[in-house]
């Protein structure tokens, strides 16, 4: 009997060591006997002129245009091409780019192709990768086709193509899967399912020692939509509460002596300041995406599994009980949401929703078999 394979289509690396959703998915696909091939695209030479492209410094350490292995029954291919499209940020260079840009897909290399042809599953993540949607469904009409919309097109700010591209070719998709119950109206829904994010159960239910030397302590982990001011307010108006702060660049504008600042850290390192920790923040500021990423916050997810209080905004709450909310820019509301995480009830907090990476996928994997059914 031949073997099950995936094809994934991301623009991360397939081992980088920045793990997103789609790096977990991968390796849960491989854990359960697919062959995985994890294909990384959007490198070319125009990546090296683009500063916010971290990819670019790790290019060395890795092949380019060829399959290697990263993990067990996992391959990664990182397709450096002779150009990419972007998003040119003017309405009439994006108007005039297209000819050039729909050429994309033509330059496939011919040993992707080969996998693509016989592959039983393809899970496309949202970005560039929805351009190779088309051509990889004529050469393989019978595979399966998923796209996990880790993010919106449009947060993206992708080339405009790929949104008009993507709305072509959702109906033949099998599932459209969403980590945000917010991103459900962005899709039909007759295909579109809401799969939360999972978490690795395994490194938090091992019991690690408590690395405060104080006895309260709360943590922000990240520096998307970074709110220094609800930081900033809580540290001022809590001085018996020890703020840590993790992410890259994350800080508060004042010193205060009950803030620390750790920087960038490996997760593995962080498991054990969520663990022991009095309560979570996740500080977002309001903005147009707001809401979705929030939703599908990763670190909403482990505070959760650790049965932390959450102090975060009323548009991330999100109907979660133990989310003590505050209205964004409201120190009085701040304030309160800090006192009132201090005091909730931690055994009173559900951990029944959280899933791990593996139930995730298999979800996933589900719902695509169910969708393939009523076609």
């Amino acid at each position: 009997m031949k073997a099950k394979s995936v094809l994934i289509i991301s623009g991360h690396l397939g081992n980088s060591k920045r793990k997103a959703s789609i790096h977990f998915i991968a390796e849960n696909m491989a854990l359960l006997g697919y062959k995985t091939y994890f294909l990384t695209i959007g490198l070319s030479q125009i990546s090296h002129f683009k500063a916010d492209d971290e990819r670019v410094g790790q290019l060395p350490h890795f092949p380019q245009n060829n399959w290697f292995a990263i993990a067990p029954n996992m391959q990664n291919f990182i397709w450096y091409s002779l150009f990419h499209p972007f998003n040119l940020k003017n309405k009439w260079l994006n108007f005039f780019s297209v000819p050039i840009f729909a050429l994309y897909p033509l330059f496939l290399p011919r040993i992707v192709l080969e996998v693509a042809r016989q592959t039983d599953l393809i899970v496309i993540e949202s970005g560039l990768g929805i351009l190779l949607a088309p051509r990889l469904k004529k050469i393989n009409p019978n595979a399966t086709f998923i796209y996990t919309a880790s993010d919106r097109l449009s947060t993206l700010q992708t080339h405009p193509m790929l949104e008009k591209t993507l709305q072509q070719c959702l109906p033949w998709f099998g599932l459209v899967r969403v980590p945000a119950q917010s991103m459900l109206g962005d899709f039909k829904p007759a295909k579109t399912v809401h799969i939360p994010h999972g978490i690795d159960k395994k490194l938090f239910d091992t019991q690690h020692p408590n690395p405060y030397p104080g006895k309260l302590n709360a943590i922000s982990i990240g520096n998307m939509l970074y709110d220094e001011f609800t930081i900033a307010t809580l540290a001022k108006n809590l001085p018996n509460v020890t703020f840590h702060l993790f992410g890259k660049g994350v800080a508060t504008h004042k010193n205060y002596a009950n803030v620390v600042v750790h920087g960038e850290k490996p997760f593995a390192q962080l498991v054990p300041y969520i663990q022991h920790a009095s309560f979570g923040i996740a500080p977002y500021k309001m903005s147009e995406s707001a809401d979705y990423l929030s939703q599908s916050s990763l670190k909403m997810i482990q505070y959760t599994y650790c049965r932390l209080p959450i102090v975060a905004p009323a548009f991330a709450a999100a109907g979660r009980p133990h989310v003590c909310a505050y209205q964004p820019n409201n120190a009085t509301s701040i304030i309160a949401a800090g006192k009132q995480a201090l005091a909730y009830p931690r055994q009173n907090i559900s951990t029944k929703q959280v899933l791990s990476w593996q139930e995730s996928t298999h979800m996933m994997l589900k719902n695509a078999k169910k969708t393939k059914k009523k076609s």
